[in-house]
């Protein structure tokens, strides 16, 4: 924008203030502006790689009865887990994701101070994580989560077996 220049009636000489437009500079600044917030590079999210191979139903997976560990995600942010087969309804144990945390390791400890007549793989933890349906995704991400964490390398998902999902019902 243009300033409009009066000239001065009395003939005393002054000196006037410089006048400096700062109108191109508001404009330059937004198109600026403009220009990095279009050629920034968001925060480009973390995904979590998940491959399950095809199997069919009739088949059953051979595990170790001593090394394995079954989580499974419930309501309210809890899980249920029991270590090897689940035989009766004592056997399986509730807890909170604080208590998943610190149980892991625990039992990773416990399985590397198996004596050495154990297979190797025994020495190692396998989990199987059977969510229930009334489990949230969030819920099962933190599950996945955990592995991530505690570095164990032999998880699976699985659907619940009709066994587990009386015992469960029964529970809740």
């Amino acid at each position: 924008m243009a300033d409009l220049q009066v000239k001065d009636n009395t003939n005393r000489r002054g000196r006037r203030a410089p006048n400096v437009d700062l109108t191109p500079m508001v404009d330059l600044g937004f198109i600026l502006i403009t220009f990095f917030i279009y050629t920034t590079t968001m925060n480009q999210p973390n995904l979590l790689t998940l491959n399950m191979p095809y199997e069919p139903a009739e088949t059953t997976t051979a595990y170790t009865d001593t090394s394995t560990m079954t989580i499974i995600p419930i309501n309210n942010h809890k899980v249920v887990f029991y270590n090897g087969a689940l035989t009766t309804e004592q056997d399986l144990c509730t807890a909170d994701f604080a208590t998943l945390r610190t149980l892991l390791p625990t039992k990773q400890l416990e399985l590397k101070a198996l004596p050495n007549s154990f297979s190797k793989q025994a020495h190692q933890l396998q989990v199987i994580i059977k969510p229930h349906k009334s489990s949230t995704y969030a819920d099962m991400v933190a599950v996945l989560d955990e592995m991530k964490i505690h570095d164990i390398q032999i998880y699976t998902m699985a659907d619940l077996s009709l066994q587990e999902e009386t015992l469960i019902n029964d529970k809740l």
